[in-house]
């Protein structure tokens, strides 16, 4: 693994490790693309949007946000939820 991305998936642990608003943190998975580009994901679920609120507004996010991105190219993502399996429109039918 280059320096870079060694660094980065160092880093990315860290922040993992270290959230101090873990409680209302209900999921962080951290992944690495099987391609070995030294692209990682961070996947963080939240109890609602106030606790993501909290957690961006937390001394901890503000310092890795002031070093995330020397170490990697960041591109942040707010998703919500969505029904796979279709209940609705199974039941239509």
């Amino acid at each position: 693994m280059a320096g870079k991305s060694r660094r980065a998936l160092c880093f990315a642990r860290w922040h993992g490790e270290s959230e101090p608003c873990r409680a209302r943190n209900l999921q962080y998975n951290l992944w690495r693309d099987r391609a070995g580009l030294g692209r990682f994901v961070i996947e963080e679920r939240y109890l609602d949007d106030a606790a993501a609120a909290v957690h961006r507004a937390s001394p901890h996010y503000k310092s890795y946000l002031s070093r995330a991105n020397d170490l990697a190219e960041r591109t942040a993502l707010v998703l919500d939820t969505f029904d796979v399996a279709c209940k609705s429109l199974i039941k239509q039918a």
